[in-house]
C-alpha cells in the first residue's frame, strides 16, 4: 500500500486538476493507519500530514469524519512520540470541533494520558471528571468513602466470584465511553488522593455490575482486587478477582488492557500472597510488552515497580543499581517525569547504602538532590513520591543510628502512607517503623 500511495502522491497534480484530491486524502489516511499499526510512528505522521494537506477547502463542513479521523490520529501519534505541546494544541481544536460525545471523549482521553506523562496529575483528574459529567456519570460524594466502598459487595457472593464472567455484555455506548475515561483517570486519582481513587473504582465497578461486562471490566476488577488486598485485607478474594480479570481479558480480548491487569496483579496483589521475587520477571516483561503494544503509561509503571521490588527483594545492591540506571535512562529518554523522579528517590537511597559518604542520611548525590527536589514535590503535592522520600529518610536514619531523626521521618511518611496501601513498600515501611519505635 505504501508504494501505491507514493505513486498517487507523485501524480497529485493530476488528481487535483480533475477535482479528485479527496481520494489522495483517503489513501494517505489508509497508509497512515497501516504505518501506525506497524508501530512506524514517523511514517504514520508523514502520511497523516499528507492526508491533511489533500483535504478540500472547509473540510470540517464537507468532510467532517475524514478530517476528524486524521486529526485524532495525529494527536495519538504526538502523544506516543512525546510531542505533548502539539497534543495540547489539537485538544483545544478538536474539543471544539467534535460533533458528538464519542469524538469528544476520544480527544479528552488522549489529553488525559498526555497530562499524566507530564506529571500533571490534578489537571488530568479534573479533565476526566469534566467529561464524565457530560456523560452523566458522577463519582460518589460520601465523605467516608473507605467505609462506603464495600457496598459493592451487594452485587456478588464471595463464594461465586468466578461466575461473574457470565454477566451480560455491556452494550450502552455512553457507559462504555464513561468506563474508558474512568480507567484513564485511575492513575492520577491514585496519585492525587486515596479517596479519589476509591471513588473512581467504585463508580467503575458499579457501572460494570449495572450495565454489563466489556473489555475494560477485567482492568476494573483488577483494581478492585488491589483495594481488597491493600485497604481491606481480603487477600484471597483479591486473588480470585485477579483470576477473574484475566479470564475476562481472554473473553473480551485486549492486549492493551492485559498490560494493565498484569501490572496491577504483580505490583499490588501477588506480593500479599507470594514472595516478592515472583513479581520481578513478570513486571520486567510487562514493560517490554507494554511498549510493544503502545501502552506507554503502564509499561513505565511496570519498569518503575520492577526497580522498586528488585531493591526490596534483597538482590545485591550492585544489581539494583544496574537496573535503576538502565530503566531511569529510558524514562529520561521518553520524558516520563513522574516515573523518573520517583525512581530517582529510591535509587539514591540504594546508592547511600552502597557508598561511603560524609552525610549518608542526605538524599543528595549523583541521581537525586533533596535540597532542589523537595520543594517541588511539596508544591505539586506528589504524595507517592513524598512517601518514598520520607520512608527512605527514615530508613537511612535508622540504619545509621539517628533514631530521633528516624522517628521524625516516620511521622512524615505515615502522613502519606495511605497513598501506597496496596504496594509492597507499604508493608516494608511499617516493618521498619516498628524497628524505629523499638529503638527509642
Amino acid at each position: 500500500i505504501f508504494d501505491y500511495v507514493e505513486h498517487m502522491n507523485l501524480s497529485a497534480q493530476l488528481f487535483i486538476e480533475v477535482k479528485q484530491q479527496s481520494l489522495l486524502a483517503q489513501y494517505n489516511q489508509m497508509a497512515g493507519k497501516k504505518a501506525f499499526e506497524s508501530i512506524a510512528y514517523d511514517n504514520a505522521l508523514y502520511y497523516f500530514d499528507k492526508a491533511e494537506g489533500f483535504l478540500i477547502a472547509e473540510p470540517w463542513q464537507s468532510q467532517y469524519e475524514l478530517t476528524f479521523e486524521i486529526k485524532i490520529a495525529q494527536a495519538r501519534l504526538f502523544y506516543l512520540t512525546l510531542a505533548y505541546s502539539q497534543v495540547d494544541d489539537l485538544f483545544h481544536l478538536l474539543s471544539v470541533k467534535a460533533k458528538n460525545i464519542t469524538d469528544k471523549v476520544s480527544i479528552y482521553k488522549i489529553q488525559i494520558l498526555s497530562l499524566i506523562a507530564q506529571n500533571k496529575m490534578q489537571e488530568a483528574l479534573s479533565l476526566g471528571i469534566d467529561i464524565l459529567n457530560e456523560l452523566d456519570i458522577s463519582l460518589p460524594q460520601d465523605k467516608n468513602i473507605g467505609g462506603y466502598y464495600l457496598n459493592v459487595e451487594q452485587y456478588y457472593k464471595k463464594s461465586e466470584i468466578k461466575k461473574l464472567i457470565d454477566l451480560p455484555k455491556m452494550s450502552n455506548e455512553q457507559h462504555l465511553l464513561a468506563l474508558d475515561i474512568l480507567n484513564a483517570i485511575q492513575t492520577p486519582a491514585y496519585l492525587v488522593s486515596p479517596d479519589a481513587f476509591i471513588k473512581v473504582i467504585y463508580a467503575s465497578i458499579e457501572l460494570c455490575f449495572k450495565s454489563g461486562m466489556c473489555a475494560l471490566s477485567g482492568k476494573i476488577f483488577s483494581s478492585h482486587a488491589l483495594l481488597l488486598c491493600g485497604a481491606f485485607n481480603q487477600f484471597n478474594e483479591g486473588l480470585e478477582f485477579i483470576e477473574l480479570a484475566k479470564k475476562l481479558n481472554e473473553k473480551y480480548t485486549s492486549p492493551l488492557y492485559r498490560i494493565e491487569i498484569d501490572f496491577t496483579a504483580n505490583a499490588s496483589v501477588m506480593h500479599w500472597n507470594k514472595h516478592i521475587n515472583n513479581t520481578l520477571k513478570p513486571l520486567e516483561q510487562n514493560f517490554y510488552q507494554g511498549m510493544e503494544c503502545g501502552n506507554v503509561e503502564y509499561a513505565f509503571h511496570s519498569a518503575l515497580f520492577y526497580c522498586f521490588y528488585n531493591l526490596f527483594s534483597g538482590k545485591p545492591l550492585t544489581n539494583v543499581d544496574a537496573k535503576f540506571i538502565k530503566y531511569t535512562q529510558i524514562m529520561r529518554d521518553k520524558k516520563q517525569d513522574y516515573h523518573l523522579t520517583l525512581a530517582q528517590v529510591l535509587h539514591q537511597y540504594s546508592l547511600n547504602l552502597m557508598q561511603n559518604t560524609a552525610s549518608p542520611m542526605l538524599l543528595q548525590g549523583d541521581v537525586f538532590n533533596e535540597e532542589k527536589m523537595l520543594p517541588v514535590l511539596n508544591e505539586t503535592n506528589n504524595i507517592t513520591t513524598l512517601f518514598a522520600y520520607y520512608f527512605a529518610k527514615m530508613s537511612l536514619a535508622y540504619k545509621f543510628g539517628d533514631f530521633t531523626c528516624a522517628r521524625k521521618y516516620l511521622d512524615n511518611a505515615k502522613h502519606y502512607s495511605s497513598a501506597v496501601v496496596s504496594l509492597y513498600h507499604f508493608g516494608e515501611f511499617f516493618f521498619e517503623a516498628a524497628l524505629v519505635l523499638s529503638a527509642i
